[in-house]
């Protein structure tokens, strides 16, 4: 069933026609970044345990793994930099982007380990999503990487391919990549940004920042989709969505990553007819009994 049968009478809203049209693969972005699958870039590997049991101190165990000896020297860097309580941006979220990145460049020739180590040291430093400083974000995890990576074994020239990718690599900076290490790590990190998954971290995040000073809401009451007004992911979670979410599956720079993005765009989608679906509902509700 196509996407816009999913819920026919909603379909003639403006924003559910957009997100829920038909994603045909786009030309590359960056032509030069999709590439055919050249043989696995040699990695010593070998299956290791990350971390301890969970405690106020630790990540969770996470066994089974599969790390070069220099990512595990990075991983017991980095496994406790996220910010405590702040579930989008948290040590799982190294992992899934770490997990892409490997598998990314494997199909697209680029360096495995380098994209790997990219990929665990690219939140070094955390602002929250809601502050103006938020793309500088990129810039700073950037600055901060070489001694880490410098303590792990790479070399100079490796140190600056892996900072240059961590600096544009955040959505809110707007930069195109200008490597293929850099295209792998944006698709990485943006994939974990959308479908299911992107759906938890979209309302963690907003949970996050949302304070008794600068209280947030899931969605404005009187126009949840942002049909008539201006989007404010800063404060209506579901704006994210027509802010960011919906627009990242054509924005993928690899074709390997394109696919999967079209299929968590697909739930997202599901995901916004069944929201509209509810909202319908209640509506027909104040109706009868008004």
């Amino acid at each position: 069933m196509p996407a816009t049968a999913r819920c026919k009478s909603h379909r003639d809203s403006p924003y559910l026609q957009m997100v829920a049209r038909p994603l045909h693969p786009p030309p590359p972005r960056h032509p030069t970044v999709a590439l055919a699958h050249p043989p696995r870039a040699a990695c010593q590997q070998g299956t290791i345990s990350l971390g301890t049991p969970m405690s106020s101190t630790s990540a969770p165990l996470i066994l089974h793994d599969v790390f070069c000896s220099r990512h595990q020297t990075l991983w017991e860097s980095v496994r406790l930099s996220p910010p405590p309580g702040e579930l989008a941006h948290d040590w799982s979220h190294l992992l899934r982007v770490y997990r892409w990145a490997v598998a990314l460049a494997a199909a697209h020739g680029a360096d495995e380990e380098l994209a790997g180590a990219a990929a665990l040291v690219h939140d070094l430093i955390f602002i929250p999503k809601n502050s103006t400083a938020s793309p500088t974000a990129c810039d700073l995890s950037a600055a901060t990487a070489p001694p880490l990576l410098r303590a792990a074994g790479y070399d100079a020239d490796q140190v600056a391919a892996i900072a240059q990718a961590i600096s544009e690599c955040s959505f809110s900076a707007h930069r195109a990549p200008s490597s293929l290490l850099s295209a792998v790590l944006q698709d990485a990190d943006r994939l974990d940004a959308i479908g299911a998954t992107g759906v938890m971290r979209a309302v963690a995040c907003a949970q996050h920042f949302s304070t008794p000073a600068r209280p947030g809401m899931l969605f404005a009451p009187m126009d949840p989709l942002a049909e008539t007004r201006e989007p404010c992911d800063k404060v209506f979670c579901l704006d994210h969505f027509k802010q960011k979410l919906m627009l990242l599956a054509c924005g993928m720079n690899t074709t390997t990553a394109r696919v999967e993005a079209l299929r968590r765009h697909a739930a997202m989608e599901t995901f916004l007819h069944a929201f509209a679906a509810e909202r319908a509902a209640e509506a027909n509700l104040q109706q009868r009994n008004s």
